[in-house]
């Protein structure tokens, strides 16, 4: 399994603050499903969210935002019954 999203940051400029300053993103995404026996299996993903940098400058904030993102990884069992 493979994934791609872009996700674009609702949030203006004029009202984006330190609480969360969000930006836009591109996430990555792989994982697979493998069957053990009729009735279970396993499974394992991993996703990168990669936020762009952003440079705000409002009532509150004045600076740039980098480096942000996020890593995921999740493992599953599987078991029919």
């Amino acid at each position: 399994m493979f994934g791609f999203a872009i996700d674009e940051n609702p949030v203006p400029d004029s009202t984006l603050g330190y609480e969360l300053p969000d930006s836009d993103a591109k996430i990555y995404s792989c994982g697979f499903e493998k069957n053990i026996d009729e009735k279970s299996s396993f499974g394992m993903a991993y996703l990168f969210d990669d936020k762009e940098s952003r440079t705000v400058t409002n009532a509150d904030v004045a600076g740039t935002f980098t480096g942000a993102g996020a890593h995921l990884l999740t493992m599953a069992y599987k078991l029919r019954f």
